[in-house]
């Protein structure tokens, strides 16, 4: 298998929660809109912009393929 082949792969395979520690859609699933959008203190990022890198980057990576 090409590397870019497997990296995208690997990659597939963890937005499915397959080699990882959980599935992604176990850990947000049960998530409220207000919960998602909260900024707690010393975090940069809230919930909604960290799922939101992780989709732009599937995407990115994936309409290449």
């Amino acid at each position: 298998m090409e590397t870019e082949q497997y990296v995208r792969q690997t990659l597939l395979n963890g937005l499915h929660g397959r080699g990882s520690h959980v599935n992604p859609a176990n850990v947000c699933g049960d998530l409220n809109w207000r919960l998602v959008a909260e900024l707690p203190n010393g975090i940069q990022h809230s919930i909604w912009q960290i799922v939101n890198h992780m989709i732009l980057l599937a995407r990115i990576l994936f309409s290449v393929a």
